[in-house]
């Protein structure tokens, strides 16, 4: 049990010596981000609004007949698309 501790305690001193944030500059060269072309973003951001507005949608159909709060229309929604892979 002992032993345990020991290295319970040597391990806990490890991690204190590790940095708890990592910037992208150290990071390794096939680690680093790459950084979206401005089309890419706006094509991506375009889409996610799209998502957002028929999930929107979606619930607000749902709400009519269920009795749930909106929010709770909305994640049954997400959870519904995600399953059946529309």
């Amino acid at each position: 049990m002992e032993a345990f501790q020991e290295q319970i305690k040597t391990l806990k001193e490890q991690r204190k010596r590790v940095a708890h944030h990592i910037k992208v500059k150290d990071l390794p060269e096939k680690d680093q981000f790459e950084q979206l072309s401005t089309q890419s973003k706006h094509f991506i951001d375009t889409i996610k609004m799209i998502a957002y507005r028929s999930e929107t949608a979606m619930a607000n159909l749902l709400r009519e007949t269920l009795t749930r709060p909106l929010m709770k229309c909305a994640a049954y929604c997400v959870q519904f698309i995600v399953v059946r892979q529309i």
